[in-house]
């Protein structure tokens, strides 16, 4: 699916048009750079607040983030919420789980300037 369904009813998978994004926003979190110093398109800088909540999960997980592996896509979901807004999870992948219970929680909205990714945390799902 190369662009996102907006079903009100009924969750879909992660879109094509997302996943390299998704990635990006992965592999910070993986190597620590919580302030998404890098630049990832459409992506909004994280609070304080939520830089801190993302370090500390992860530590609490106990496993090293690694990224997401191609499984990761099969468990995955995104589900429309009216008004061009997707709440999406996004599975983690682990040094000792392709797919971990660790997601990535996030909103994507269209805009006219392109998809404009909000990231709400990473919890335990």
């Amino acid at each position: 699916m190369e662009q996102p369904i907006k079903d009100l009813d009924n969750p879909q998978p992660i879109p094509l048009v997302w996943r390299s994004t998704l990635e990006a926003i992965a592999t910070a979190i993986s190597e620590g750079d919580l302030l998404l110093s890098r630049s990832i398109r459409g992506c909004s800088e994280l609070s304080s607040d939520t830089q801190k909540l993302i370090a500390s999960n992860v530590e609490d997980y106990g496993a090293d983030v690694v990224g997401l592996s191609d499984e990761t896509w099969t468990h995955s979901q995104a589900m429309y919420q009216g008004n061009g807004r997707w709440d999406i999870i996004v599975d983690l992948a682990t040094t000792d789980e392709p797919v971990s219970d660790l997601s990535i929680v996030a909103t994507v909205c269209e805009s006219p300037a392109g998809w404009k990714f909000e990231i709400d945390g990473v919890w335990v799902e």
